[in-house]
């Protein structure tokens, strides 16, 4: 592992890495920050196996959308604020789905008394 996230002396490098899809800085990065992004995640989502879901759909999302990044501020900043997104995402969507099943629950009961 330690000999891996050697190969890139920065967060900039391990960037450039993975926009060239390099799988070792893809696994590098992985290894640097998934626990990391594990515990922003379980701050936002208090089910464990939804929070890993998310922070493993965050690193899919951070690898395919590290191209935005514009080099000038903190990688890892900027990948934070990618794993925050998603789980604010998925609270949002979880809120909705939340929202649409009491609907259903209201239409059954006005059709039942009706």
């Amino acid at each position: 592992m330690a000999r891996i996230i050697l190969l890139f002396k920065t967060d900039h490098d391990m960037a450039k890495g993975i926009l060239k899809k390099d799988s070792n800085a893809q696994r590098a990065f992985y290894e640097k920050y998934a626990a990391k992004f594990l515990g922003i995640c379980c701050r936002y989502i208090k089910d464990n196996m939804a929070a890993e879901d998310v922070m493993v759909e965050s690193m899919m999302r951070i690898f395919d959308k590290t191209r935005s990044f514009d080099f000038k501020g903190s990688y890892e900043g900027w990948c934070k604020r990618v794993v925050v997104n998603q789980a604010l995402g998925y609270l949002r969507s979880k809120k909705m789905l939340i929202q649409d099943l009491e609907n259903v629950v209201l239409e059954s009961a006005q059709n039942f008394e009706g």
